[in-house]
């Protein structure tokens, strides 16, 4: 909480005295739109809360502008939405208000099913240091700087920002901003391969249907819809009976009326109807969900927020006949199985979405699975209705701090006989602040910024069971095959591994080259995206050293290391002059 203060504090200062200097970069608006809402997701999950965007696929693919400081606003009004809303989705939407030779005007909308404000109390919204409620601001924490700043940024930017609300039923902030138009291609372009696909979208939420049906179109696929299973289930058969099958039904993994996978366990058992390819759409993605999907029989599945490029490669891929399921976890699935499956599970308890996030993806790497919580009495809830393996608590947190949450676990605890390792994790370094944790009940205590390698040893030390395998987490990408032809071939037939293999050798060096350029310009939104574009690619034709090199790449072009991209750029195009050597050899021995 205090140190999210003095970032705000430090923000608002800079900007009224005019020392904010403001990017002038090339950027995909779907990128950071999405990768802002997959950031925030997981904190809105521990609320069971689910974020949807919908970036309008007609607008053009690449802007120029302030990509960060985009971001930054967005962060705020979902951090806001999240905070307020006790049930629902968010909703986020990007749209185009005019799109001119050389500009784009684009509003962008955050609609939450929160408190809502009154009429009376919109006035004080934008002030800083205050909150439309003074209550507000005991029950909820935060600074009140928050849309202060965004809206100045807005301002900065030749924007408009505002919002339209009612008290008890929820609120929809906005913002509208001019951006320098850089390409003539849309987001989202129809395919070849796509052409006349008929797709069935069964989601008992309309506004995620309304999402994915607008991509569909985009794409040029046929498409239906249905709001629940026996609905689903009617279409498909109807389908099969009029000569005109579904090519593939995405299935919503939670219902009210049914969980999706039980949807598709029917479907799979029904002869007429079982050759339709099925894409679970989940809210998360983990290890034992992928176990599961996959011995169900499940194609493959994608997770909310939607995310474009996410829609078309799998889409893509399941047309294409891909025969097993297609994902991109963070790490090689197959080795994480043994720690996720049995229960690696760390709650992470933090106000600052952007620690939790960075608290996430080292878990990640390290084959943990993670959940959020953003107060002490938020992850005392999580606590008991959750078996955690660890919990990593925040000291300073509104609503109730990591004392005082650290002492009901600890109290719930007693009663049910288990106890959990929870590690104090603070900004502050001195002796007299560790004494306290560990007289809260806490059992180890580490320091802001975490330390990777040191969360890696608190980790070793108090779950020794879960001791992390040095194969989880390779040192070096050359622990990992250039490629896996095993995989390949259980995956694809014949004729389609060399069709990909031959495609993504003459793509791929256009790619390279890219990210050299962006390296050399510092572009790292550029970068950021390059590297999780071509991340797909090489998932595709299961070439897990480029993957992982990829994951890293685009990991450290976020955090703006620089040194590091360059040695892992390198890399990469070493891995793939081997890969190419590789394919070669394959062509010599076909002939």
């Amino acid at each position: 909480m205090g140190h999210a203060l003095i970032n705000d504090i430090l923000d608002f200062s800079k900007i009224e005295a005019g020392k904010i200097n403001l990017e002038d970069v090339d950027f995909d608006l779907a990128v950071v739109v999405e990768n802002t809402c997959d950031l925030l997701a997981i904190q809105a999950g521990t609320k069971h809360l689910q974020i949807l965007a919908l970036v309008d696929p007609h607008l053009p693919k690449i802007l120029r502008g302030d990509a960060l400081r985009l971001k930054q606003i967005l962060i705020n009004l979902l951090s806001n939405a999240i905070k307020f809303s006790k049930q629902g989705s968010l909703v986020v939407r990007a749209v185009s208000q005019s799109i001119q030779e050389d500009l784009v005007s684009v509003r962008i909308s955050v609609t939450d099913t929160g408190i809502g404000i009154g009429k009376d109390e919109l006035q004080y919204l934008f002030h800083p240091f205050s909150q439309a409620d003074g209550s507000i601001t005991r029950k909820f924490g935060g600074t009140g700087l928050g849309l202060s700043i965004s809206q100045r940024l807005v301002q900065l930017m030749n924007g408009t920002i505002g919002v339209e609300s009612v008290k008890g039923k929820g609120s929809t902030f906005w913002l509208e901003i001019p951006f320098k138009r850089r390409t003539e291609a849309a987001l989202l372009t129809t395919q070849a391969e796509l052409q006349g696909v008929r797709v069935l979208l069964v989601d008992d939420d309309p506004t995620a249907v309304e999402i994915l049906q607008s991509y569909m179109l985009a794409l040029g696929l046929r498409s239906s819809m249905a709001l629940n299973m026996h609905d689903a289930l009617r279409q498909l058969r109807q389908a099969y009976v009029d000569g005109d099958s579904y090519n593939v039904a995405i299935l919503g993994l939670f219902t009210a009326e049914q969980n999706g996978l039980e949807l598709a366990s029917e479907i799979l058992d029904d002869l007429a109807i079982r050759q339709t390819k099925l894409i679970l759409l989940a809210p998360y993605h983990t290890a034992s969900l992928e176990k599961k999907a996959r011995k169900l029989g499940v194609d493959t599945f994608i997770t909310q927020p939607v995310q474009q490029s996410q829609l078309l490669n799998t889409l893509l891929a399941v047309v294409c006949e891909k025969g097993q399921l297609v994902a991109e976890p963070a790490v090689d699935s197959q080795q994480l199985t043994d720690t996720i499956a049995d229960g690696g599970l760390v709650l992470i308890a933090e106000d600052s979405p952007l620690n939790q996030q960075v608290a996430e993806m080292y878990l990640d790497e390290l084959g943990f699975d993670s959940h959020s919580a953003s107060t002490g009495k938020e992850a005392v809830t999580a606590a008991s209705t959750n078996v955690y393996d660890l919990i990593l608590m925040d000291c300073q947190m509104p609503v109730m701090d990591g004392f005082a949450a650290t002492k009901q676990i600890r109290q719930a605890e007693a009663v049910s006989g288990r106890k959990t390792p929870i590690i104090a994790v603070t900004a502050h370094a001195m002796e007299g602040d560790r004494k306290r944790c560990i007289a809260a009940g806490m059992d180890d205590y580490i320091s802001k910024p975490v330390d990777p390698n040191l969360l890696r040893k608190v980790i070793e030390k108090w779950l020794p069971k879960k001791a992390i395998n040095v194969n989880n987490v390779p040192s070096s990408a050359e622990a990992l095959p250039v490629i896996d032809l095993p995989a390949l071939k259980a995956a694809f037939k014949p004729k389609w591994q060399k069709k990909l293999l031959a495609q993504f050798l003459s793509l791929t060096p256009a790619t390279l080259e890219k990210i050299a350029t962006a390296l050399k310009n510092k572009e790292r939104t550029e970068l950021e995206t390059t590297a999780h574009f071509l991340k797909g690619s090489c998932s595709t034709i299961c070439s897990s050293r480029m993957t992982d090199l990829c994951i890293k790449l685009e990991t450290a072009a976020a955090h703006g290391k620089w040194i590091d991209t360059c040695r892992i750029a390198e890399e990469l195009q070493s891995s793939f002059l081997a890969l190419q050597d590789i394919v070669t050899a394959l062509d010599v021995e076909d002939k």
